[in-house]
């Protein structure tokens, strides 16, 4: 598995950690501690490698209307909304000239987005989301 293949199936496991193992199979059920550290690890490893030379008011843009969504009560509509946030990625990556990390922040986020399918997955969307753009403070603001 090369490093995209795994960051992607990284977020796919934060997101859906309740949808992997019934309750009631707790040896192959995946420690939501560890997970949720490496989210943290991966949201870092993010912002500083693959999104870089996108600006904060860029990412804010798509970070205030998740926010938005978050702040309402999840439902049908909450996540069309979501699923809408899709378009205006590409948009973003094509009004880029394609450049590399609108690309990267576009994969990320659709992974992370079609892992979404419930309140708590949307929640969790919410705080991978959160974290990649404090990272982005830190290492990238422009």
């Amino acid at each position: 598995m090369n490093k995209e293949e795994e960051t992607l199936s990284l977020i796919k496991d934060f997101i859906e950690i309740d949808k992997k193992a019934p309750v009631d199979s707790d040896k192959n059920r995946k420690d939501p501690v560890k997970i949720a550290k490496d989210m943290v690890k991966k949201a870092e490893d993010i912002a500083q490698n693959d999104i870089l030379s996108i600006s904060t008011s860029q990412l804010r843009n798509v970070f205030g209307a998740i926010k938005k969504l978050e702040m309402t009560q999840y439902d049908e509509k909450v996540f069309r909304q979501l699923i809408l946030i899709k378009p205006k990625l590409a948009y973003m990556r094509g009004r880029s000239g394609g450049k590399q990390d609108y690309q990267n922040l576009e994969k990320i986020l659709v992974t992370a987005i079609d892992a979404v399918y419930d309140e708590t997955s949307f929640k969790r969307f919410c705080e991978f989301i959160e974290a990649i753009l404090a990272y982005h403070k830190v290492y990238g603001d422009k």
